[in-house]
């Protein structure tokens, strides 16, 4: 075992969960300010091939999710009815891209929790 490789990777480690951890709260907060400013211009659907599922719609600007959020089947978490759609009056002016490329897709997430519900995006 070569003591000093295994400090310096240690050490390495140890600095960039630190950078990580900064990072992350930073971008915590900047999204906090962007979502509810953004104006969701730009978005882009997808329909999973899952049976059930409906259209996810993401905005390729600030990354909020919207998974079939409104109509459905009411209290259908098992997507057994109607999979519902994106919200007409939170995406209205939105110019959408319908992509069957999930890579592409999935690559506006952004991974900040924040979703489309009742209208509006939620964290």
């Amino acid at each position: 075992m070569d003591l000093g490789k295994f400090y310096r990777l240690n050490q390495d480690i140890q600095e960039n969960e630190a950078l990580k951890k900064r990072a992350e709260k930073a971008l915590k907060e900047a999204f906090a300010e962007l979502v509810p400013e953004c104006p969701h211009s730009e978005s882009i659907d997808h329909k999973s091939s899952l049976s059930g599922v409906g259209v996810t719609r993401i905005c390729k600007i600030c990354g909020v999710e919207d998974h079939a959020s409104e109509g459905g089947t009411p209290g259908d978490e098992y997507n057994y009815g109607y999979p519902g759609s994106p919200n007409r009056t939170f995406w209205k002016g939105s110019n959408v891209e319908v992509t069957k490329d999930e890579k592409r897709f999935w690559s506006f997430r952004r991974h900040h929790g924040w979703r489309v519900q009742d209208g509006k995006a939620v964290l």
